[in-house]
């Protein structure tokens, strides 16, 4: 017993004796730890034991997840541990969980440890992004996405040409895909004017604001709209629908059957469904087919076309002996009436009535007829707008073609017996030409028997020799057509003046007939192109030639080619080769040559190309012959994307270069003095930051009439902006403001102007003279003046008006006034209506009038009346014409109000000799031909007017042209 507790004892003091060194092992590590480029880097320094050398003992984890990290051996006393994007996303729930704070530790296994949070957040998007949605949105997905759960906001920038839209998106997530995504919404796409000319769009970071995207994706909308065509079989012919189709807009549309020349060519407007819009071609003929050849334009631009395999219900039938009855076995069990029987056979297609057994499937006729027995498919259409198509497994040989029970099956196959035959251009006519074809060549191959050769057909550099009559006599001459091809874009080429055929020298030759001939016995042949490219046959001379195409009086392309006998007909395809272009791509703060930009060359005729430029900033393209423009797009960096669409001729002769501007923005521009906006001010623009400074120059733009002015495609960074007001008679000081351009955005700045007019001292010395005139008025002491006091309280209140304009000279300026000269017109005005009431006043009549009313209480009436500057120079901008005719008008009309007050009070005279003064005055203004002048005038004898009319309202004035006792 005593020798346990010793044992134990001895045990207990060595783990007491390790504890220090245990405890000096665990602690804190020195290190870093950072995101770089969506990879987590962590640095740990090699410090003092136990860490030394023993890089696998570290353990990292990103918020509570073990992460896999590849060490690197020690730099300068540091181990570095990485952990890229892609090891990100696929551990754990790191690429759906927010780790904009996520919290990194890196522990070794004695315990030691280094804690920090960073934003891990990152995103990158796949090399081939983009696919439309069924709502018809268009999906960019991710490659890689980190810690970005379902709602995260992104803001993006998306671009299509020249025009860019700013978005923020937020991050969705499919998850049987694995993916995360961003979708561009329909009013988006509908602002980059994609669903009138497809082309690429583009999916960056807005700069400035989404560090932790980090790379572009450029998606083919024209592409991806082709792939996503969709057509299905419909009751009315076809149902065409695509993401670019925009519901209630019309297209022209074009439907061939694959392979063949019918087509057909109608307008029609899209319809709205599950989230795609749909054409819908009304035409039974187009029932039948499997796949069409389509293409859909609008406003004249091609907007999708390609091949499309028709979707539809498909069955087999039988055709029973007697011809009245088919067995569909998989109709069997529906429950529905049918409409109609479309049958389709050697005389077209036509309609017929019909029943269904539902129990054995079984489909007859209406009465009894039979169905033809050249019968090779029919359409069952039923009440409820479905369909079923179903081709005969077998025929019998009984049965007739009969007629139909509805009166409809008689005709002459798809243009009279369905619903818009008509439209079905040229059908019948490329059927027959078919059968022509057919019978030519099955005779053709009789003739040949069963050793005849293959038919060739024509292609790019290559001829075709259709089989010949061996029992035919050999010829010297051989019949020749020819096509041109252009070998970029494939397909005809129009654009060539005619062919030049050139003998080549060379030895004698034996011909068919056993003459010697050589290439002199041959002349050169010039064959003229007609401007479809096509040509009618030419006779040649047995030999070898040299075919050369000529555009504009020069060889553009050309083959050499030997005629050989025992071939009746010959079909030569010449090419013309593409053009070459240089593109030069110049950007940055000086503009230098930019290498590694990526350029896109899209032509007319629809080729594409892209590479980068080389170190020089230049790449070269090869341009079809039959384009006529290009489409050059740059993009390079961080700097937007730039691009141009020039003329093929142009571009080949002179090159294009492409200079990639910063970022831009747009100013707008607002002059005011005080509250009211100023038009027609100057404005100097100058750059004054270095980056405004590298990219445009100091310039001036104008305020229009509303004292705006917005100034667009401005580059990025500060500018300084001084207003130039230009006004007479007013002295202004021109506000100063800056304004920091932004990319992508509009700043506002607003130029605050002050403005102030001094009357002159000629003016100032006039209104005093005029003010006296006014109260000589009431100067009399030996009779009343109560009634010339009243007309001249109207003066004064013009008096005080025209004072007025030198606290608010802007009114006359804004109607491009000077205030002098307004000031010189109503003091002229006034002057000459003080003339007015002081020759009226001064009437014999009127003055016995006055001396009578001499004894009554005095009184200084004022009238109701009230000048106004703005009232003023509204008749300014009416014109002098209408101001006349608008006196002559209130002339008329106080004259009869006079007449009226005849009855009503003992003496108008008070009145009527202003109003005839008036009159008078208004005569001798009639060969005025200062406008200014005539509207002043004319306003200040309105005012007295007004005055005449409103004399008999003021009680103490009518009580003395009562008074009589004169």
């Amino acid at each position: 017993m005593r020798r346990r507790v010793i044992i134990l004892s001895a045990l207990l003091v060595l783990a007491v004796a390790l504890v220090p060194a245990s405890a000096a092992a665990a602690g804190a590590l020195n290190g870093t730890v950072e995101a770089s480029g969506g990879s987590l880097v962590v640095g740990v320094e090699n410090g003092t034991e136990p860490f030394a050398g023993d890089k696998e003992a570290v353990n990292v984890t990103v918020a509570g997840t073990h992460v896999e990290t590849t060490a690197t051996e020690p730099s300068e006393g540091t181990y570095t541990y990485e952990v890229d994007a892609d090891t990100l996303a696929a551990t754990g729930s790191l690429a759906t969980g927010g780790l904009s704070n996520a919290t990194v530790e890196v522990r070794h296994e004695s315990g030691a440890n280094l804690t920090e949070t960073v934003d891990l957040r990152y995103a990158r998007f796949g090399s081939e992004p983009g696919a439309f949605t069924e709502r018809g949105t268009l999906r960019v997905d991710f490659a890689v996405a980190v810690g970005l759960p379902d709602g995260t906001s992104v803001p993006v920038s998306v671009v299509a040409g020249d025009v860019t839209e700013n978005a923020t998106l937020p991050v969705q997530r499919d998850g049987e895909a694995n993916a995360s995504y961003l979708e561009l919404e329909r009013a988006t796409l509908t602002a980059l004017g994609l669903f009138e000319e497809p082309r690429e769009v583009t999916v960056r970071a807005r700069q400035g604001a989404t560090a932790y995207v980090g790379n572009s994706a450029t998606a083919d909308v024209d592409g991806l709209a082709r792939t996503a065509m969709r057509a299905e079989r419909d009751v009315g012919g076809i149902a065409l629908a695509n993401p670019l189709f925009v519901a209630d807009r019309t297209y022209v549309v074009e439907i061939r059957r694959a392979g063949s020349e019918e087509r057909y060519l109608a307008s029609v407007t899209a319809n709205e469904t599950d989230g795609w819009s749909e054409l819908r071609v009304e035409s039974t003929a187009l029932l039948s087919v499997d796949k069409v050849d389509f293409a859909v334009e609008r406003d004249g631009t091609e907007l999708v076309s390609g091949t499309a395999n028709v979707a539809s219900r498909n069955e087999t039938a039988t055709r029973r002996g007697d011809g009245t009855a088919v067995d569909v076995g998989a109709l069997a069990g529906d429950e529905r009436s049918v409409r109609a029987v479309w049958v389709e056979g050697d005389a077209g297609v036509r309609r017929y009535g019909a029943d269904l057994n539902a129990s054995s499937g079984t489909l007859s006729l209406a009465g009894g007829q039979a169905i033809p027995t050249s019968a090779t498919a029919l359409l069952v259409e039923f009440e409820n707008d479905e369909s079923v198509y179903a081709t005969f497994l077998q025929t019998g040989s009984e049965g007739g073609s009969g007629a139909a029970a509805d009166g409809t099956g008689s005709g002459s196959g798809l243009l009279d017996a369905l619903p818009g035959g008509p439209l079905l251009l040229g059908g019948i006519a490329a059927v027959a030409l078919l059968v022509l074809v057919v019978i030519l060549v099955g005779v053709r191959q009789s003739r040949s028997g069963p050793a005849g050769g293959s038919v060739g057909l024509p292609f790019v550099g290559g001829g075709s020799r259709p089989n010949t009559d061996k029992k035919a006599p050999p010829r010297e001459t051989l019949t020749v057509t020819f096509d041109v091809v252009d070998e970029k874009a494939g397909g005809e080429y129009r654009g060539a003046d005619r062919i030049l055929a050139r003998p080549i020298e060379e030895g004698p030759q034996r011909s068919t007939k056993g003459v010697n001939t050589t290439s002199d016995d041959r002349e050169r042949k010039r064959i003229a192109l007609s401007g479809a490219g096509e040509d009618d046959a030419h006779e040649f001379e047995l030999g070898a030639w040299r075919f050369e195409v000529i555009e504009n009086d020069q060889p553009v392309g050309g083959r050499e080619y030997r005629l050989n006998p025992g071939a009746d007909k010959e079909h030569i395809s010449l090419s013309v080769p593409p053009h070459e272009m240089d593109v030069l791509v110049t950007g940055g703060v000086g503009n230098e040559p930019l290498g590694g930009a990526a350029v896109a060359v899209r032509s007319d005729v629809g080729t594409r190309s892209r590479q980068p430029t080389d170190p020089k900033g230049r790449a070269k393209f090869q341009i079809p012959r039959s384009a006529s423009t290009v489409a050059v797009t740059a993009d390079y960096e961080e700097l937007p994307e730039i691009q141009t669409k020039v003329p093929v001729k142009q571009a080949v002769h002179d090159g294009v270069r492409l200079e990639i501007a910063p970022e831009m923005g747009s100013l707008e521009i607002e002059t005011k003095v005080g509250a009211r906006h100023w038009p027609g001010v100057d404005v100097d623009v100058t750059p004054i930051s270095e980056e405004a400074k590298a990219y445009t120059d100091a310039g001036a733009v104008t305020t229009d009439e509303d004292g705006r002015r917005r100034v667009t495609d401005l580059p990025a960074g500060e500018y300084e902006l001084v207003a130039k007001p230009r006004m007479e008679d007013v002295e202004t000081t021109g506000g100063v403001a800056t304004a920091t351009v932004e990319g992508d955005r509009t700043t506002d700045a607003t130029l605050s102007i002050e403005m102030s007019f001094s009357l002159s001292g000629e003016q100032r010395e006039r209104i005093a003279e005029l003010r006296d005139e006014i109260d000589d008025l009431t100067a009399a002491s030996n009779r009343d003046v109560a009634v010339p006091h009243y007309y001249g309280t109207v003066l004064e209140s013009v008096l005080g008006m025209v004072e007025e304009l030198e606290s608010n000279p802007e009114r006359a300026v804004e109607d491009r006034l000077r205030p002098g000269r307004v000031v010189d017109a109503l003091l002229r005005a006034t002057g000459e209506g003080v003339d007015v009431v002081e020759g009226a006043m001064s009437e014999r009549r009127n003055i016995k009038l006055f001396r009578a009313c001499e004894s009554m209480a005095p009184v200084e009436e004022s009238w109701g009346g009230d000048t106004d500057l703005d009232a003023f120079f509204e008749r300014v901008e009416e014109g002098d014409k209408n101001q006349r005719r608008v006196l002559r008008n209130r002339l008329r009309e106080t004259d009869e109000l006079l007449d009226r007050k005849w009855s009503e009070v003992g003496e108008i005279g008070p009145a009527r000799k202003v109003h005839d003064r008036v009159v008078d005055q208004a005569q001798r203004s009639g060969n005025v031909d200062d406008e200014l002048a005539v509207v002043a005038q004319a306003y200040v004898s309105i005012c007295l007017l007004d005055a005449v009319e409103s004399l008999f309202d003021h009680e103490a004035l009518r009580d003395r042209l009562n008074s009589g006792g004169y």
